[in-house]
C-alpha cells in the first residue's frame, strides 16, 4: 500500500525584491538577468526547487532522502507533510490529494527538523513541556499523563523527565523533539538531518530509536533526509538521491551500487609478514594501498570480472593471508560516481 505519492511534482520559489539596507536578491536578480539577456523589470524570476518528481512510498518504508545542499530534499519533506503545495501536479497522502484536503493531510504527518530546536520552555522539565503539547494535540487530560510517560521511555527521557530543558544536552533536546512527535500519534514521519551536530554517541542512540521503535516497533513510515550517508545506509529500505531538484537515481542500496559500473568494492588481506617482491608483482595489476607497515594489504576491484583475477591469484600467496574482507562500495563513493555521469 501506498501511503505517499508524488505524481509529476513541481515547486518553484520566486525571487523576491525586497527594499531596506540589505538587497540580496536585487543582487540575485541582475545575475539572471545578465546570463538570460532579459531586462524586462516586470519578468517574474523564480528558481525550481523541485521538477518532475514522481515517487510511490510504500506503508512502513524508511526511504533515505539524499542530495547536495540546495538539491530540494526539505522542499521534498515539507510537500509530503502538507506545509507546501505543489504548483504543478499532485501530491497524495494516504490517497487524499494534499490540495484538495490539506488540513486532512497535514494531521496524518509529523515533520521533524534535526538542527531547529523550538516550542519547549526551557524553565520547565520535559514532562511539563510535553503534557502542554499533549494538551495542544487535543489528547484527553485523562490520557495525557499515560501517554508523556510512554513517548519519555521510549526516547529514554525518563530518568531526565523532571531535569529544566535549560539544562539538557544537544542530544537530549533531540529526543525531546522526538517525543513531542510521538505524543500527536501520526504514523507518517518526515525527519530532516537528525543527527546534525550531534556527538557519535548522542547520534547512535537517535538512530536506534528511527531503526527500533519508529520501523520496527511501531511501524511507522519514515522519509528520512540526510548527509550522513553510512546513516542511510544503515537505517533506509530505499534511497532517493536528488540533483537539482530531480530524482537521479531511486531504489534499493544494492540496486544503485549495480548500476554504477566503476564504484571500487574493497578487498582487505591481513598478512602475517609483508608481501615479497615477486609476490607484489603478482598484484601489479591492481591499484592498492597498504597499511600496519604493510602487513594489510586493500587492493580495490571495479567490477566481478576483476574480483574473479584477484581470487585467482591469492593461492600463491595464501600462506601469508591470516584473514580476508570484501566490502561493497560506500554509497558516498557510488553516488559521487552517479553525480559526476549526470554533470552534477
Amino acid at each position: 500500500m501506498n501511503v505517499i505519492e508524488f505524481d509529476n511534482v513541481r515547486k518553484s520559489f520566486s525571487l523576491r525584491k525586497e527594499e531596506g539596507f540589505f538587497r540580496g536578491d536585487d543582487i540575485l536578480i541582475s545575475f539572471f538577468k545578465r546570463i538570460s539577456g532579459k531586462h524586462n523589470r516586470n519578468r517574474k524570476y523564480s528558481i525550481d526547487a523541485l521538477k518532475d518528481i514522481n515517487l510511490k512510498i510504500r506503508k512502513g518504508e524508511c526511504i533515505g532522502i539524499v542530495g547536495p545542499n540546495g538539491a530540494g530534499k526539505t522542499t521534498l519533506l515539507k510537500l509530503a507533510c502538507s506545509l507546501l503545495l505543489p504548483d504543478e501536479g499532485d501530491v497524495y497522502v494516504c490517497g487524499l490529494n494534499t490540495k484538495e484536503h490539506t488540513d486532512k493531510t497535514r494531521s496524518m504527518t509529523m515533520i521533524i527538523p534535526g538542527s531547529r530546536f523550538f516550542g519547549f520552555n526551557e524553565l520547565l522539565s520535559p514532562r511539563s513541556n510535553l503534557l502542554y503539547w499533549a494538551a495542544v494535540y487535543q489528547i484527553p487530560p485523562r490520557e495525557a499523563k499515560a501517554r508523556v510517560e510512554w513517548a519519555l521511555e521510549l526516547t529514554g527521557l525518563s530518568e531526565v523527565g523532571d531535569r529544566r530543558v535549560m539544562f539538557l544536552s544537544s542530544g537530549m533536546r533531540q529526543k525531546l523533539n522526538l517525543a513531542r512527535a510521538l505524543l500527536a500519534d501520526r504514523e507518517i514521519w518526515a525527519i530532516d538531518e537528525p543527527t546534525v551536530h550531534l556527538d557519535p554517541w548522542s547520534a547512535r542512540e537517535i538512530r536506534s530509536f528511527i531503526r527500533d521503535v519508529l520501523i520496527k516497533k511501531l511501524g511507522y513510515t519514515v522519509l528520512l533526509s540526510s548527509q550522513n550517508l553510512s546513516e542511510v545506509e544503515e537505517l533506509c529500505d530505499r534511497v532517493v538521491f536528488l540533483l537539482e531538484g530531480r530524482v537521479v537515481i531511486e531504489g534499493t542500496i544494492e540496486y544503485i551500487r549495480s548500476r554504477v559500473r566503476y564504484a571500487r568494492k574493497k578487498v582487505t588481506l591481513k598478512l602475517s609478514s609483508p608481501l615479497e617482491r615477486r609476490e607484489e608483482d603478482l598484484l601489479r595489476g591492481f591499484r592498492l594501498s597498504y597499511l600496519d607497515d604493510r602487513k594489510t594489504v586493500m587492493v580495490y576491484v571495479k567490477d566481478c570480472s576483476e574480483l574473479r583475477d584477484l581470487l585467482a591469484i591469492l593461492p600463491d600467496i595464501r600462506h601469508k593471508i591470516s584473514d580476508l574482507t570484501i566490502q561493497d562500495p560506500p554509497l558516498e563513493e557510488v553516488l559521487t560516481v552517479i553525480r559526476d555521469e549526470v554533470g552534477g
